[in-house]
């Protein structure tokens, strides 16, 4: 018995689109969760909060951040969670605010879900096509 196959390129490329897709989605979800949980310290002008972004530069190879602009502050705050945090503008402002996304955090599975979500529904679009 001979067995022959063919891959088609095309449909890999469509495919590694739509991960793409789905991991920019993805990590749109997770930082407005993020922001919505008012975990992160607002301070006076709100810069922290307004100024997270998803960082699209090593999409090609997988990798999608969320990331925070050039402000001096953010991996000081970050990391020491026994600063004393204003809690009238975000209740829950603290460092550490990422940690409940993490695997063994809280919502530990919500970027799996959410990607899985995003995959499935961009396939369904893609399905319907043929």
């Amino acid at each position: 018995m001979k067995v022959t196959s063919r891959i088609n390129q095309n449909h890999i490329s469509a495919m590694n689109e739509i991960f793409q897709r789905a991991q920019i989605k993805t990590c749109d979800a997770i930082k407005s969760d993020l922001q919505k949980s008012q975990t992160l310290p607002h301070g006076d002008t709100g810069e922290l909060q307004r100024n997270i972004f998803v960082f699209k530069g090593n999409m090609k190879r997988g990798i999608v951040r969320i990331m925070h602009t050039n402000l001096p502050y953010p991996r000081r705050l970050y990391f020491h969670p026994e600063y004393n945090f204003r809690k009238d503008k975000n209740p829950n402002a603290g460092g550490l605010w990422f940690e409940p996304y993490l695997p063994n955090g809280k919502k530990g599975k919500m970027p799996q879900i959410t990607f899985t979500q995003m995959v499935r529904k961009e396939m369904e679009n893609v399905i319907s096509k043929y």
